[in-house]
């Protein structure tokens, strides 16, 4: 097994997304390099409770069980900016303002485009930046970066 592979198959993306097709090509962009363990979600909120129970929660009791749980803990959020509910941007603020998730990678994936914006999510930490319409080459580009991979 090459080190892509293993880096892939430890991977636990979470995509946040509200639109069902945009997930789907994000989500066959990561089968390409080999991401098996994808989680997705439609807005903010959805997506804090998948982190709550899968970082936070899922690993205490891990350690207190000394026993693997089948949900592994993210390790990389891929949102869109502008969702229901609650959107990337306050997502992000949420992330990197809790100690237990701040280091998460997080790349926004949105059809915002402004200086203003992108400045804005750059100052919060974002990992990286996306805007849509995009090209699968450049999302793949990007994850493979950010997953350590070749």
């Amino acid at each position: 097994m090459t080190q892509n592979d293993q880096s892939a198959k430890k991977a636990t993306v979470l995509i946040v997304e509200d639109h069902m097709a945009m997930r789907k090509i994000i989500k066959t962009v990561l089968y390409s390099l080999g991401v098996r363990d994808v989680v997705e979600s439609a807005n903010g909120i959805e997506a804090l409770t998948i982190l709550d129970e899968r970082n936070k929660q899922g690993a205490r009791t891990q350690i207190l069980a000394g026993q693997q749980d089948e949900k592994k803990a993210v390790t990389l959020i891929i949102s869109d900016w502008i969702m229901p509910k609650m959107n990337g941007y306050e997502l992000l603020q949420n992330i990197r303002n809790d100690t237990a998730l701040k280091d998460l990678p997080f790349v926004m994936l949105t059809a915002e485009d402004t200086k203003e914006q992108i400045i804005k999510a750059l100052e919060l930490g974002i990992s990286d930046y996306i805007v849509k319409p995009f090209k699968a080459a450049v999302l793949e580009s990007k994850l493979r970066a950010i997953l350590g991979m070749r």
